[in-house]
């Protein structure tokens, strides 16, 4: 279990790392959508509000020259939406494409962990693994974890 100064610790060294993750992937999009929908429609609105996860995906690639599962997952969703899109129909149908594609992920989620290889566990590892390749060995560990036991 973490104690009070290593959450401090915890919050200090990665707290601005994922606060910026936070804001490029869920506050910008929301804002971006936001205040372009009512000049540009609803459409040309959710796809501009996918430029900034893209653009951090991509930075993020380059900067670490790896490929980072999540960042990948997200990547697959905004092209599946995209390839949606061009279907055509309104923001609406959009919208229920969007869903469909969350779907197919979800399923894929579901699929994984009933094959005994949950993709959790697996972005799991893969954002333990950019702290460190001893970052990742250790996430067997955490099984005896009160928190985190059994899960996997």
């Amino acid at each position: 279990m973490i104690d009070a100064a290593q959450a401090r610790t915890m919050l200090r060294t990665r707290g601005p790392a994922v606060a910026a993750d936070i804001g490029v992937n869920f506050v910008l999009p929301y804002l971006i959508y936001s205040y372009t929908a009512a000049y540009v429609g609803d459409v040309k609105a959710l796809l501009a509000s996918s430029i900034p996860p893209i653009v951090w995906s991509l930075a993020e690639f380059i900067r670490h020259r790896r490929l980072d599962a999540l960042s990948v997952l997200v990547l697959a969703g905004i092209v599946l939406s995209l390839l949606a899109f061009v279907g055509g129909g309104g923001p609406r149908m959009l919208q229920l494409r969007e869903k469909l594609v969350s779907g197919v992920i979800g399923l894929a989620f579901l699929i994984s962990a009933a094959i005994g290889r949950p993709l959790i566990y697996e972005l799991a590892r893969a954002g333990m693994a950019r702290e460190g390749a001893s970052e990742a060995d250790r996430l067997p560990e955490l099984n005896d974890d009160r928190v985190f036991g059994g899960l996997w």
